[in-house]
């Protein structure tokens, strides 16, 4: 019997690569002393999309504490969805006070 809903082995291997790669890429910015954390965004809907960046401007004040280091920008699309991604990596500041 078939599974309904499942997802294609494709995309499945996409994620499973896509997931991989950030958290070596994790890994050696933690093992470097350079990352605190990230953070993802993503959005599939139009009017999401249209405002993701705003959603992460916002984020981004909402949070002087924390020093972006790093982005990455993922896009996946298959027959009906699309797919925006913007993984974010971030350190604590030295001085929370200090502009970015």
């Amino acid at each position: 019997m078939a599974l309904q809903n499942a997802t294609p082995p494709l995309q499945l291997a996409r994620r499973t690569t896509i997931s991989s790669l950030l958290r070596a890429a994790r890994d050696v910015l933690i093992e470097l002393n350079l990352v605190f954390g990230l953070r993802v965004f993503s959005a599939t809907r139009a009017r999401d999309r249209a405002v993701l960046g705003e959603t992460i401007t916002r984020w981004i004040a909402d949070h002087p504490e924390y020093e972006m280091i790093d982005k990455i920008v993922l896009q996946s699309s298959d027959a009906e969805f699309h797919c925006l991604s913007i993984v974010v990596f971030f350190q604590t500041r030295r001085d929370p006070q200090e502009p970015a």
